[in-house]
C-alpha cells in the first residue's frame, strides 16, 4: 500500500492536484499505521488532518482524528484518543455522517475497554450496531479488528447476560447522553 499512495503523492505534487495528494498521505498513514509504525503514522495523520482542516474538508477531519485516536490508544494515551474521538463524533453529527458516527463510537468503545469500562464499552457498541442496522451500512474492515476485541472482552469481563442488557441499553440511548 505504501509504495503505491508514495506513488500517488508524488504524481500528485507534479500535477498540483491537492486532494489527491492529501489521499496519498492519508494512504501512507493508514500503511505506517498497519505497519506499527505509530510515529509515523501520527506524524502523517497530522499533517492530514491540519491541511483538511485548512482546505475546510469536515469529513476528512473527522477520519483523521478518529485514525490519530487509533494510534493513541495503541501507545497507551488513552485521554488524548478519547478526546479525538469526541471531536470525531462531534464533527460527524454536525455533517450527517452515520458512517463515521459508528466508526467512532467502536473507537471510543475500544479505549473503554483500555480503561477497563467494560459496560461503557458494552453501550458504546450497542449504539453502533443500532447505527449499522439502521442504515444498512457495515462496519469498516479497518474498525472490525477494534470491535471484535471489544466485544469479545466487554462480552467476558461482563458476562453475557449484563453484556446483553448493556448492549441493548446502548442501541436505545442518545449520543449525547451516550458520551456524556
Amino acid at each position: 500500500m505504501s509504495r503505491f499512495a508514495g506513488e500517488a503523492q508524488r504524481l500528485a505534487l507534479i500535477i498540483r492536484d491537492e486532494p489527491r495528494e492529501l489521499s496519498a498521505i492519508h494512504h501512507l498513514a493508514e500503511g505506517a499505521r498497519i505497519g506499527g509504525d505509530y510515529g509515523l503514522a501520527r506524524t502523517l495523520y497530522g499533517e492530514s488532518l491540519a491541511r483538511n482542516r485548512a482546505r475546510g474538508n469536515r469529513l476528512m477531519e473527522a477520519v483523521e482524528l478518529a485514525n490519530l485516536s487509533m494510534v493513541e490508544k495503541k501507545e497507551g494515551n488513552l485521554q488524548q484518543a478519547e478526546r479525538n474521538l469526541n471531536q470525531a463524533i462531534q464533527i460527524s453529527r454536525e455533517i450527517n455522517n452515520s458512517y463515521i458516527l459508528a466508526g467512532s463510537l467502536i473507537g471510543l468503545a475500544a479505549v473503554a475497554m483500555s480503561a477497563r469500562r467494560a459496560r461503557q464499552a458494552a453501550r458504546l457498541l450497542g449504539r453502533a450496531d443500532a447505527i449499522y442496522s439502521a442504515t444498512g451500512l457495515v462496519i469498516d474492515p479497518a474498525d472490525k479488528p477494534e470491535y471484535d476485541q471489544a466485544l469479545v472482552a466487554a462480552r467476558s469481563e461482563l458476562g453475557e447476560e449484563t453484556f446483553a442488557e448493556a448492549h441493548a441499553e446502548g442501541a436505545e440511548l442518545s449520543i449525547d447522553r451516550l458520551i456524556e
